[in-house]
């Protein structure tokens, strides 16, 4: 489900998707980034974590994954930045290359466990919001060295033209942006305000240490934060639900929580003593 938290509709913003979709067409001959980035260009911020639930098999992320909830995209008409931790590199665009499906058939050339052949909704078993439904094109980004952004994604079907390879976006308003990424996931971003102020796990108006005011004048470190307490949480529920030992998960935590405040206000100390711990934490939940 989006979130409306942080997010800013407005007309323009609703022109740039408007136009955006009426220039398809003219897409698919010129492939040309700058006429799709006035509806995607901004701040996003993935909201949820869409997994497929009919699915079986065994996944290594799960709903609303911590390691990929609260993580930020940025769009301009140059570049795709993420500080999702296994993106790699900016994606300096070059073009973008438009497929006109409807959503569901997008998904199932592109998602494992799908094919042409599949009568199965996509857009249902990853309980994508309906409006969804209306989507009829999906955007892929191709970066300078012409290959799609996240390019080793992929699930081929028949020929190579039958399957869409790498990273999609799909948008569904003005502030709800849908991202094909790893491991079969599909994340849902909201567009971030212009000058919204980062937004941590605590109260950034009681902010005290140097750790706590650096997170709270970073939005990817108070992202990264949010991910912590959110991992922290599945974890210890999951202790109570098990009879597990939640004392010493509320243990390990406190001793974690010094060893983050002994990074001070170092931003690189910061991001990755969180990372890592968002790491640990999510690992252990089955």
């Amino acid at each position: 489900m989006f979130s409306t938290l942080r997010t800013r509709s407005s007309l323009p913003l609703l022109r740039a998707v408007q136009v955006a979709a009426v220039s398809v067409g003219a897409m698919l001959l010129s492939n040309a980034w700058a006429q799709v980035t006035p509806a995607l260009q901004g701040t996003w911020q993935v909201q949820a974590v869409h997994i497929n639930t009919e699915s079986a098999r065994t996944v290594h992320y799960g709903w609303d994954d911590p390691r990929f909830r609260h993580r930020l995209v940025t769009i301009d008409a140059k570049s795709i930045r993420t500080d999702i931790e296994e993106a790699g590199q900016a994606c300096k665009v070059t073009e973008v290359r438009p497929f006109k499906y409807p959503l569901a058939e997008g998904m199932r050339r592109s998602l494992g466990g799908y094919g042409l052949e599949s009568r199965s909704n996509p857009v249902s078993d990853y309980r994508l919001p309906r409006e969804a439904q209306k989507v009829s094109a999906l955007l892929q980004p191709l970066c300078g060295d012409g290959r799609p952004w996240q390019g080793d994604l992929g699930a081929l079907y028949g020929s190579p033209d039958d399957g869409i390879d790498g990273a999609w976006m799909a948008l569904v308003s003005p502030d709800q942006l849908l991202l094909r990424w790893r491991d079969e996931t599909v994340l849902a971003l909201a567009r971030v305000a212009p000058g919204s102020a980062p937004v941590a796990s605590f109260d950034c108006a009681k902010a005290q240490s140097a750790t706590e005011r650096a997170i709270c004048a970073d939005a990817s470190l108070a992202g990264h934060d949010r991910s912590v307490a959110d991992a922290f949480k599945l974890g210890l529920d999951q202790a109570v639900k098990s009879g597990e030992d939640a004392a010493g998960l509320r243990q390990a935590q406190r001793q974690w929580l010094s060893a983050r405040n002994a990074c001070g206000a170092d931003t690189a100390c910061l991001l990755r003593t969180m990372r890592e711990r968002v790491n640990v934490l999510s690992e252990a939940v089955p």
